[in-house]
């Protein structure tokens, strides 16, 4: 009641009483009293704003004051305080519990008296707020760590849900489809840090509950917790050995299920493998590496994987080798050959060591002209020697390749060689009969063709058929001097033999020397005296010599200081003319065979 109306009120009243005292003392009598009471207009208030959840109750109270008459109590609500404000049908009473409320909702009352002049009151306003239900804004998330993590996991809640004081309880199962019981160590919070003390797998969810009125409580998704043991590795690097230029990677396998989060990984080197690591060159955060592999030579490598999971450590591999082998080289060149056909004599090829790794293999290659055309070896195989076809006389040209199978590793050819199949020994002029004199000279001869690194061995025999051995002073040579000192016959032939590969031998015919004694001869006819005119008749007796012979008679008439050949006179006897003086005769017989006239 506004105050300004309370005091128009009280000042009527007293113009009555003062009216009525004018009156008395103007009149005789005195009639009954009046009596006016007069009270404060109608003014109510109401209280019970409150918060509650959805489809939660709170009770308003009224309090009114002043007013007489019959006074009535009437309940509005509005949906945003302000405007709109309705009756609520049979809502009169002090007090006003609304039901099933889903919205926030404003309330007022008034308080109508229907005593003389008595304004209506309208109470002030109160707001039942409606809040929703709990609700889950942000689940808790799965956890996957390693023995000793201590990662957390966080229920929100919607904003603006729920009211009252805010409780969170923490359950686990094995499964997550049952069996839930409190969760080890858990706390009245909207956080919990699982138990990570021992490898394996839990289910969590959270129920959180308000103790505002009607509001229920509300339980998270369920989380997934994996607690993964620390890393350990299940393949280690392994020892390479390749070629300079090879690409072969070494890996590591860490064991699956172990570690989590991001895994990186740190490749180290080191020149002897116990100490001094560095930084591996050119690697990668990556489970493979390839070695750098320029150079050769040895080099150790290792990695340490590293997890960032909570709770994961690090674990180091074991060290690997690695070999940088020199690509291959040949250190000794197949070799030419020279042989007879039917030869064996094989080549090789010897590779240096310690250049080259895997298998190695080769391939043989022939060529006509040691220039083009190569095509496979015949009869090769994959053998660091191989042996020449040699069933034909003639040149050809071998060379090999070598493949290694090691990475990186290339091929090397050898230079090339000759290889030359050259006929057997072949005689093709025969030694020939000789027939000379003492101290001849004549040389048997052999002449052959084919043949390698042919020798001569010279026999004789004193038959011919047998007995055959060593002859006099033979020397190996093609020809050879048959002794002339002693008259007599032996039989001389020669083997000969070759000393390359494949290469026989070749016996030659046999050939009779014949040693005569050397030309002489003697005139028969004794000396004489004779008359002037006498005609005499010369006996002349040769013997030994070989080849032509010839007699010629000479004659002196000075006593023999010098001799004149006589014309024609070359028979074994010879006739004088008449003679008329003292005249000496004599004859030469003289042979062409070789050793008689020396």
């Amino acid at each position: 009641m506004n105050h300004l109306n309370i005091f128009k009120k009280i000042a009527f009243a007293l113009f009555l009483s003062l009216s009525f005292l004018s009156e008395t003392y103007a009149q005789c009598s005195t009639s009954n009293e009046v009596s006016i009471t007069v009270v404060n207009d109608p003014t109510i208030s109401i209280t019970g704003a409150a918060t509650i959840c959805s489809g939660g109750t709170a009770t308003l109270t009224a309090t009114p004051t002043g007013g007489t008459g019959t006074c009535t109590i009437q309940w509005q609500s509005s949906a945003n305080g302000s405007t709109g404000w309705a009756d609520i049908a049979g809502a009169n009473a002090a007090t006003y519990a609304p039901v099933s409320l889903t919205t926030t909702t404003y309330y007022r009352t008034t308080y109508t008296c229907t005593g003389t002049d008595c304004n209506s009151a309208t109470s002030n306003v109160q707001a039942l707020t409606i809040v929703p239900n709990l609700t889950v804004q942000t689940q808790p998330q799965p956890i996957t760590e390693c023995v000793g993590g201590t990662t957390s996991m966080t229920v929100v809640l919607t904003s603006g849900t729920g009211t009252g004081t805010i409780s969170y309880t923490w359950e686990q199962s094995t499964t997550g489809s049952g069996g839930w019981s409190a969760a080890s160590g858990a706390t009245n919070s909207a956080t919990y840090t699982p138990p990570s003390a021992t490898a394996g797998t839990m289910y969590y969810r959270v129920t959180a509950s308000a103790t505002g009125n009607g509001c229920t409580s509300v339980t998270s998704n369920n989380a997934q917790v994996d607690i993964i043991p620390d890393m350990t590795i299940q393949t280690q690097p392994q020892p390479i050995t390749e070629c300079v230029g090879g690409t072969t990677s070494m890996s590591v396998v860490l064991t699956s299920g172990t570690g989590t989060g991001t895994i990186s990984y740190t490749w180290e080197q080191s020149a002897t493998g116990s100490g001094g690591w560095s930084a591996a060159s050119g690697a990668t955060n990556s489970a493979t590496y390839t070695p750098p592999s320029a150079t050769a030579g040895t080099m150790y490598y290792r990695v340490t994987a590293s997890a960032t999971g909570a709770g994961c450590g690090s674990v180091t591999s074991s060290n690997a080798q690695v070999n940088v082998i020199p690509n291959l080289t040949v250190q000794t060149q197949p070799q030419p050959i020279t042989e007879c056909v039917g030869g064996t004599t094989s080549m090789s090829v010897v590779l240096t060591s310690g250049s080259g790794t895997g298998t190695i293999s080769y391939t043989w290659e022939q060529s006509a002209t040691g220039s083009g055309g190569w095509s496979a070896a015949s009869g090769g195989t994959n053998s660091a020697t191989y042996t020449p076809p040699s069933a034909t006389a003639g040149t050809m040209y071998y060379r090999v390749i070598a493949s290694a199978t090691g990475n990186g590793c290339s091929s090397t050819t050898s230079n090339n060689a000759q290889v030359d199949i050259i006929p057997d020994i072949v005689i093709t002029a025969e030694p020939q009969n000789i027939t000379e004199c003492l101290d001849g000279i004549i040389a048997l001869s052999v002449t052959t063709t084919g043949g390698i690194g042919t020798t001569y061995t010279w026999q004789q025999s004193a038959t011919g058929t047998g007995g055959w051995s060593a002859a006099s002073g033979a020397t190996n040579s093609n020809t050879y001097t048959p002794p002339s000192t002693a008259a007599g016959t032996l039989y001389y032939r020669v083997v000969v033999s070759s000393s390359g590969n494949g290469c026989g031998s070749q016996t030659s015919t046999t050939a009779t020397v014949v040693i005569v004694a050397k030309p002489s001869v003697a005139v028969t006819t004794p000396n004489q005296t004779v008359c002037i005119g006498a005609v005499l008749t010369l006996n002349a007796t040769p013997s030994g010599g070989t080849g032509t012979c010839g007699i010629q008679w000479q004659d002196s008439t000075d006593g023999g200081s010098s001799w004149n050949p006589i014309s024609g006179a070359t028979n074994n006897t010879y006739t004088t003319p008449p003679l008329g003086a003292n005249t000496k005769y004599r004859a030469t017989f003289t042979c062409n065979g070789n050793g008689c006239c020396n």
